[in-house]
This record gives structure tokens, C-alpha cells and sequence, in this order.
């Protein structure tokens, strides 16, 4: 899956903004176009899922921070509604393209003391879906991990802005496990 990210300024759109709401998502086959206002409504944060085969992507590399091409998500949403249109044309010249990996199954595990701590997507049980993956992570304790001593913590990219925020979660993961 081929994954286009950016933003686009809200006073750019609003008075094209065909919906009450900018939390929206439109769904197609193979693909679908999700937005949703962040900086106190002043930014529209987009998402544009496109399900690709991996021998259609070429000579592809793994990387968060790679530059896509405006051009390439207008041809893949070119179909879309015309308020999507409006908004891949006013987003940022270059969206971050991110590709989604499935991973076959490890044979062993690394952990200490029983310990396992999955952190951002490593905590994710699958790609995620339509912009959900804080749902897509594994829940409970113990079971998904072959009976390993597991808490799973929410972490969220506010609250991980700082260093000791960073550190206070660490720690209240050990006194979790």
C-alpha cells in the first residue's frame, strides 16, 4: 500500500468545503482520500491510501520521509470528488510517500527479563486501515505474544513531544510490567 501525506492550509478550501465537517474520508476500490483538520482547525492534515501490488511499485525504498510527487497523487485521486481535486492541488508541492510493508512473522523474539516493548508502528498487529491505526494495535496482556509479561500503552505524537515525556512513559512502562 502506497501512502501520500500532507497538508493544506483550511482558508484554502473553506468556501469549496462541500461537508459540515473536515474529519471526512471518501472510499473508492484500492483506494481512499481521508482528511482531518489539525493546528486548531487551521490545517487540513490529507491521507491518500492506494492499495499497489509490490511488483507495481519498482525499484521502492523504505523510508518516513520520503518525498512523493503532487503530480503522481493527482493521477491516483483524479477520479475523486472535485473538493479532492481542489485540496491535492493546494497541499504541499511534495506530500511525504510513505510505503506500507506487511512483515512475515519473526521466529524469535528479542526481550529482556520477559519484557517486550513495541513502540510507534512496530505495535501495529497489521497495516493500518482508513487512518485507524491507533485501533489496530494488539490488546491485553500475554496472549498475542505467546504468553510474554505485555501492557500496552497508548502514545500519541502530543505526548511525546518532549524528551522527559519521553522518559516519564518509560518509566511507567516498568512499573506496568
Amino acid at each position: 500500500m502506497v501512502v501520500y501525506r500532507g497538508l493544506c492550509p483550511i482558508s484554502d478550501i473553506q468556501d469549496i468545503w462541500p461537508v459540515h465537517t473536515y474529519a471526512t474520508i471518501w472510499v473508492s476500490p484500492g483506494k481512499h482520500f481521508l482528511t482531518f483538520p489539525v493546528s486548531d482547525n487551521r490545517t487540513l492534515n490529507v491521507v491518500g491510501f492506494v492499495s499497489t501490488p509490490l511488483e507495481n511499485l519498482g525499484d521502492v525504498q523504505e523510508s518516513w520521509t520520503l518525498a512523493g510527487d503532487k503530480a503522481e497523487v493527482q493521477h491516483e485521486f483524479k477520479d475523486f470528488d472535485a473538493a479532492v481535486q481542489v485540496v491535492i492541488d493546494r497541499m504541499d508541492t511534495n506530500p511525504l510517500k510513505w510505503i506500507l510493508f506487511d512483515r512475515k512473522p519473526l521466529d524469535k523474539w528479542s526481550y529482556s527479563g520477559g519484557k517486550v516493548a513495541l513502540l510507534g508502528d512496530a505495535a501495529h498487529a497489521m497495516c493500518p486501515h482508513q487512518g485507524q491505526s491507533s485501533d489496530s494495535q494488539p490488546r491485553g496482556q500475554g496472549s498475542a505474544f505467546g504468553g510474554l509479561d505485555f501492557h500496552y500503552i497508548t502514545i500519541t505524537d502530543s505526548y511525546m513531544s518532549s524528551f522527559k515525556q519521553a522518559r516519564e512513559l518509560v518509566k511507567q512502562w516498568k512499573m506496568a510490567t
